[in-house]
């Protein structure tokens, strides 16, 4: 299997320690220009909400880090993913695409032996919009004094065994990308309401 692949040197070490190498042929792509797309079995864009796509013309399955932007203004290949640290490096995929698109993306990672779960096509997808919540919920709670984020964060951990604390999480995903994700949610629904620290924490990055 030929892929392209677009990502950072820490997401390239996840995919290399995942055993990548040795189940298909990879070309790394960078974001300098599109390479010939057409000759890969899949793509993988795990930089697009980051920045402009690096995938040219192609039909088969293109796998995109979009985990606040719908797929109902992708090409009808492109397939949404969430690949913020914690969500994707030991656990399965949440992905989300069109119909056209769902058999050859649930081959092409069969292939790989990457576990992977169809969810809806809204901003977060399942697990980005409760983490989002927590992160939302423990601004709330240190605005209003409740406690630090030192103790809130290892009260997470520690009571829900969850990778990182609230604090530790939005550090590791950026402010602005949870930001953008609660604000998307938020639309016509108040329950989504953004924390004061939070949005002022995020417009100081």
């Amino acid at each position: 299997m030929k892929l392209g692949i677009r990502a950072n040197g820490y997401q390239q070490r996840v995919l290399l320690a995942k055993g990548l190498s040795q189940k298909a042929d990879i070309t790394w792509l960078t974001a300098g220009g599109h390479d010939d797309t057409g000759s890969y079995n899949a793509c993988f864009d795990f930089c697009y909400s980051s920045g402009p796509p690096v995938i040219g013309q192609t039909y088969a399955p293109v796998f995109v880090h979009a985990p606040v932007i719908t797929a109902d203004s992708m090409p009808e290949n492109f397939v949404r993913m969430n690949t913020w640290p914690g969500f994707w490096e030991n656990n399965g995929l949440e992905i989300t695409g069109s119909e056209k698109i769902k058999e050859a993306a649930g081959l092409t990672l069969q292939a790989l032996g990457w576990p992977f779960t169809w969810v809806p096509n809204q901003p977060g997808m399942i697990s980005g919009r409760i983490v989002a919540m927590i992160i939302n919920e423990a601004y709330f709670a240190l605005q209003e004094g409740v406690s630090t984020q030192a103790e809130i964060d290892t009260a997470m951990k520690y009571g829900t065994n969850y990778p990182y604390g609230p604090f530790e999480w939005a550090e590791k995903i950026g402010l602005k990308e949870i930001y953008a994700l609660l604000t998307s949610m938020g639309v016509g629904n108040n329950r989504y309401t953004i924390a004061p620290a939070l949005q002022k924490a995020a417009n100081e990055q």
